[in-house]
């Protein structure tokens, strides 16, 4: 068990991508928590605890479609939303069990994108589900990382089924395995009727997940379009007025970016990680042999090796 508290440590320490998504989720969380109490026991205010509860807080995203139209911001923040303590803890706990492995195989970028990506697909298949069936609610409102977090769960369980995850460092468990678990255990949740939407959100997110590990194992990056947006758009929240230098690359290598202008800080960070997933597909060659690489690291590794 020490080694996991050492990484968890390490995570927060270093503020790594996981360690800020976890940070955000928790922020909103205690902002509802703070919410509640000014307004439900300070100011003891029910009307507008009330109306706060009944709309999710507006951070909660609608399945009515009118409703959605004037809230278009819940199709992000619906995914770091909890309401209650015990669905952030578990969340977050497999968050930051399988983001780590996602981390180790994809990098850091992988990371966000695929939390992001499969927390839209979870979206899209609640809204899309709610509206076809006349049956389903479309007064129910969807909030929690688990779409997302179903996302990382099957992209790591479809790219690297065969690796294990060492539950508390104590229970070995191949990834597809425990990828196959989470999947059937919601289907089957389904049949109960109870929370509904919630369930086909996580199934939106493990059929995101899914498909875009296989992709990547046959050497198809579909989210690089996506994460180049988003390189984008933190560049410009850290300021767009820093020097910004050309950088070339080869147009016939698959998922390298075509001639543009980036800033240092954007090529430094590039750079690290290209450097990081190179040592990881060598420290696997060196284990396991250069036939166990997928097509994905393979094309990679001829790409940016030197």
């Amino acid at each position: 068990m020490n080694y996991v508290f050492e990484d968890i440590k390490r995570q927060f320490t270093g503020r790594s991508m996981l360690a800020r998504i976890i940070i955000v989720n928790g922020a909103v969380f205690l902002v509802t928590v703070l919410v509640r109490v000014l307004f439900k026991i300070l100011l003891q205010d029910l009307d507008t605890w009330a109306m706060l509860e009944s709309n999710a807080y507006f951070l909660g995203v609608p399945a009515d479609l009118k409703t959605l139209l004037f809230r278009p911001w819940t199709i992000l923040t619906h995914m770091f939303t909890h309401f209650e303590f015990w669905h952030l803890f578990w969340n977050m706990l497999w968050l930051y069990f399988m983001g780590s492995m996602l981390i180790q195989e994809l990098g850091n970028r992988k990371l966000l994108s695929t939390y992001l990506l499969g927390g839209f697909a979870g979206f899209v298949l609640y809204v899309l589900m709610f509206n076809v069936f006349a049956a389903l609610p479309t007064s129910s409102v969807a909030v929690g990382a688990s779409a997302a977090v179903f996302a990382i769960v099957t992209t790591i369980g479809a790219y690297a089924p065969n690796r294990k995850l060492n539950l508390f460092g104590i229970l070995p468990v191949k990834l597809w395995v425990l990828a196959l678990v989470f999947v059937l255990r919601d289907v089957m949740e389904l049949q109960s009727g109870n929370n509904i939407g919630g369930h086909l959100a996580h199934l939106g997110g493990a059929i995101f997940g899914y498909i875009q590990g296989k992709a990547l194992v046959n050497g198809r990056d579909l989210a690089a379009g996506f994460e180049r947006f988003l390189d984008r758009f933190f560049d410009t929240l850290k300021g767009g007025n820093r020097t910004r230098m050309k950088v070339i690359r080869d147009k016939k290598s698959p998922g390298n970016r075509s001639a543009r202008g980036r800033s240092d800080e954007e090529y430094n960070r590039d750079k690290f990680e290209t450097q990081q997933q190179i040592d990881r597909i060598l420290d696997k060659i060196s284990k396991s042999g250069y036939d166990s690489l997928s097509k994905f690291e393979k094309d990679f590794l001829r790409d940016h090796g030197s």
